[in-house]
């Protein structure tokens, strides 16, 4: 079925298709999705049991390309909720900040376009002790 898509985010964590968050905060919305990757390197939290990603060029991040039907206004709003973004605060009080990057096919690495993706700096990564992701996807460990 072809859906005319006005938002695009790539997702690497919790709002994975079966992640944690995911049906709660994209759920409501009208979308397709497939998998697909972007430059940048992928940290994980086990303490915190969800990612970060920082933006460079010598790494990929594995993930899904969410393609939603609503505009950017619903959907990141609500996206942004579950992040710690808010466009309007000082950056160093945000979890993540939000910027849109070119998006690749997962295995071909043929540009498919841009979409939205959520990155921490890389002075929280440390603060918070994130571990590196080599290569490959992050995967969210059961919960106690």
């Amino acid at each position: 079925m072809k859906i005319d898509t006005r938002t695009r985010v790539f997702v690497y964590g919790t709002l994975k298709p079966g992640g944690r968050y995911h049906e709660e905060f994209c759920g409501c919305f009208t979308f397709r999705f497939e998998p697909a990757k972007i430059e940048g390197q992928l940290f994980t939290f086990p303490n915190l049991n969800y990612p970060g990603a920082i933006e460079v060029s010598d790494y990929w991040i594995e993930g899904i390309l969410l393609q939603f039907v609503e505009s950017p206004s619903q959907v990141l709003t609500k996206l942004d909720e579950l992040e710690g973004f808010n466009p309007d605060r000082d950056p160093r009080l945000n979890e993540y900040y939000r910027k849109e990057v070119q998006v690749y096919e997962q295995k071909t690495e043929r540009p498919l376009e841009e979409a939205w993706c959520y990155f921490m700096d890389g002075g929280k990564i440390r603060k918070d002790c994130g571990i590196p992701i080599p290569t490959g996807p992050w995967e969210e460990r059961g919960l106690p």
